[in-house]
Order: C-alpha cells, then sequence, then structure tokens
C-alpha cells in the first residue's frame, strides 16, 4: 500500500545516492504545511485534513503528514537527519 511504496521509494533513492557516492551526507527534509484558498481568498482546507488519493494501486486517500511520517520512518532506518519542515519550521 502507500505507506511501503512512499517508503521504499525513498529507500531507493537512497540506495542509489550511496552507492554512487559513500562519503555524501544525506540530509531528509520533509514538506511543509500548506494551506488552499479559493479565488475569494477565503481558508478551504489545510494539509492536515486534505486528502490526496494514492497512486499505488489501492486507491486510498492520505494528508501530507502520512508523507512525513514515512519519510520520517525511512529516515530513522538509515541514521539520517531529518530536517522536518512540516512540524518545526516555525
Amino acid at each position: 500500500g502507500f505507506n511501503r511504496y512512499v517508503s521504499d521509494t525513498l529507500r531507493y533513492s537512497i540506495e542509489k545516492i550511496l552507492s554512487k557516492y559513500p562519503n555524501i551526507r544525506i540530509f531528509i527534509l520533509t514538506p511543509c504545511y500548506r494551506f488552499r484558498l479559493n479565488s475569494d481568498g477565503d481558508f478551504l482546507d489545510d494539509s492536515n485534513t486534505w486528502k490526496v488519493k494514492s497512486w499505488t494501486g489501492d486507491y486510498s486517500t492520505h494528508t501530507l503528514i502520512d508523507f512525513v511520517e514515512a519519510e520520517k520512518k525511512v529516515a530513522k532506518e538509515y541514521q539520517l537527519p531529518v530536517i522536518d519542515n512540516y512540524f518545526d519550521l516555525g
């Protein structure tokens, strides 16, 4: 499902980079909080509540927080530092 797809994709990227540049320092940066406004400038929703349909075949929906958590989990597996733009960026 979704978590496996996102995690496996990030793992693949990390492995490719490390195989080519084994001494490079990698930091994982999460996406930042977002919100959407309508054409009048009124608040519609934000990345805490807006759900995106999965492209992984299970057609479930996920918030941006799901992406953030998946990235942080993989970073922990590889002992990579995380710059958490979603929760820590002011």
